[in-house]
């Protein structure tokens, strides 16, 4: 009896304990991600204080050369307000995926929507200048009522005028500055935006009572010094952090060929568009309503202006701890998310092995081992293929396209970053690179459009079966032939079915195998776990080779001799996929 009120008891505290520790999980979390958490934070928060104060100081030294003068200013900086959320609203919508790109490991994918914020953010700043130089002053007149008859509206205008001059200089490298600053924040590294943004704001400060004032050897420049302060000031802050980014590629992998080509592929473009749009909207139209507020308020008179600009500064100040912990959270979500939910199975003690596509993270004991295809080996073998080719059938030059798979994808940076390192060490002539989306109707349409730019391509690198059976669609709609006699060698990966049939035929001159028979490895890294043993790490599946002809028995690539297997009917007959 007394043994079994024991269990009882022993077992409504196992029930309790667990209830508490599912509790505390879900709500609370643990000491880590608060850690996490407020080391991104801080710097943040620190960093958005120390230019709200000096915007403060700001409005204190110009509020001591005269009511007008305030107020010119004041109306030029909500009209920039407007300006600055727009450009929040264009980075924030790359952004959803920026965090999420870095913590998948995709730098390919991070680099585009980084590239996504440049010509957003320049876009934005070449409207706003265009809208100053051609409406500043209407703008500017909005906000001016000459309530007394004193004329003081039209010396405001003068200072507003003098002062959006000088402040338009300053709006390219703002826009540039937060793109950066952005994407660098997404890798989980405040710090240095925090230290930029510190060199900027002492700057700005320095000079500002240097140059509105006239002290030492520098003019007396009034709201014009003003200005000219803070122009110098964004022009450090960014210098300073697009000159670490760059002295620091290992740790801002997205600036690989960031500015080797324009392109943003157009299901990423879609992607942001759709999901950043009303963020972006939302930012804008909050700063236009609140632009409206201090209009109607305008018509009160100077005074007001510049009552309001006193009043927005010192508000600001008290928003920037919420708003800064809110931008903090998105990043870190943002690199959860991407990450996956592998965190999760680590805290359970739950072993997880990832097979096919590789889920690559910054802390690779998240899993246990992973299971799949070597993808660029895949392509350095299709590429070293094309070489020993060209040679044997005296092919004068390669002039090839790139139908990409999905950008991102694991097989597609693999494939990808074979072809274009044997393009450079073969001189071949890559001709252009879109992405067919594995699809076939998108690899058809790629196809007809490249057709139609280049008439000289003589090999297309399928990066899948499908986008290959497109391809060869466009090719002879267009009057074209393929095969090894043909106009067009098509080469492709995973030998599909249909697609090692097309490899006899001829129409895929090369079928690089991907494959899909994962079973037996992961089944091998199981009996180790239950043995008590540890697993490799990565294992890699073993993948053929597969050409129409016999010209290149074999391929060699990093000293390793690959076999290649000439496709026939046996071949087919013998496939089990």
């Amino acid at each position: 009896m007394w043994k079994t009120h024991d269990r009882k008891a022993q077992t409504v505290k196992e029930l309790r304990d667990s209830m508490l520790t599912k509790f505390k999980k879900k709500y609370i979390g643990n000491w880590e991600f608060y850690r996490r958490y407020l080391l991104l934070a801080i710097p943040m928060i620190l960093q958005n204080a120390i230019t709200n104060l000096v915007s403060f100081l700001d409005n204190i030294m110009v509020g001591q050369l005269g009511t007008e003068q305030m107020s010119g200013v004041a109306i030029v900086n909500q009209l920039i307000f407007v300006y600055n959320l727009a450009i929040f609203g264009a980075v924030s919508a790359a952004s959803i995926f920026g965090a999420q790109y870095f913590g998948k490991g995709n730098h390919k994918g991070h680099m585009y929507s980084f590239r996504f914020k440049l010509y957003a953010t320049l876009l934005v700043t070449g409207g706003a200048i265009l809208l100053f130089l051609t409406k500043g002053s209407a703008l500017i007149s909005l906000y001016l009522t000459d309530t007394v008859g004193n004329g003081a509206t039209d010396v405001a205008l003068k200072y507003g005028q003098e002062y959006l001059a000088i402040m338009m200089v300053g709006l390219i490298p703002f826009a540039v500055n937060q793109s950066y600053a952005t994407n660098i924040k997404e890798t989980g590294q405040t710090f240095i935006p925090m230290l930029a943004s510190f060199v900027a704001v002492g700057t700005n400060a320095l000079l500002d009572y240097l140059m509105i004032f006239g002290i030492g050897p520098f003019p007396k420049m009034g709201v014009q010094g003003a200005a000219l302060a803070t122009v110098i000031a964004r022009y450090i802050e960014a210098l300073i952090v697009i000159i670490w980014a760059h002295m620091h590629r290992a740790k801002n992998r997205y600036l690989e060929g960031a500015y080797t080509g324009f392109g943003i592929p157009f299901a990423e473009l879609k992607a942001i568009l759709v999901k950043g749009f009303p963020l972006m909207m939302n930012e804008v139209m909050w700063a236009a309503g609140m632009t409206t507020v201090t209009q109607c308020y305008s018509v009160r008179g100077l005074d007001v202006v510049a009552g309001l600009n006193i009043a927005s500064t010192i508000t600001n100040l008290f928003n920037i701890v919420y708003l800064q912990l809110g931008s903090c959270i998105s990043i870190v979500v943002g690199q959860y998310l991407g990450a996956g939910e592998l965190e999760e199975a680590k805290d359970a003690d739950i072993p997880v092995i990832i097979v096919d596509r590789m889920v690559d993270v910054s802390d690779d004991s998240l899993y246990t081992a992973w299971v799949g295809s070597n993808f660029k080996l895949e392509g350095q073998k299709a590429c070293a293929w094309l070489k020993a080719y060209q040679a044997a059938k005296k092919i004068d030059k390669i002039n090839i396209v790139d139908i990409q798979g999905t950008i991102g994808a694991s097989a597609q940076i693999g494939r990808t970053e074979a072809l274009n390192e044997a393009v450079k060490a073969n001189g071949w002539n890559l001709l252009a690179q879109q992405t067919g989306e594995f699809t076939q109707a998108k690899g058809q349409e790629v196809m007809e459009s490249m057709l139609k730019q280049y008439k000289d391509i003589n090999v297309v690198y399928c990066e899948n079966d499908n986008e290959a059976f497109g391809a060869i669609d466009a090719i002879e709609a267009a009057g074209k032939t393929v095969g090894p006699d043909g106009d067009i060698l098509v080469m492709s990966f995973d030998t599909t079915k249909a697609g090692i049939t097309d490899t006899q035929s001829g129409k895929i001159i090369l079928n690089t195998e991907c494959n899909p028979l994962h079973g037996p490895r992961v089944e091998e890294i199981i009996k180790t776990l239950e043995s008590g043993g540890t697993p490799e790490k990565k294992a890699y599946v073993e993948e053929g080779v597969f050409a129409h002809g016999d010209e290149v028995p074999s391929v060699t690539v990093d000293d390793q001799k690959y076999d290649v297997t000439k496709v026939t009917k046996e071949v087919v007959a013998g496939r089990a996929y």
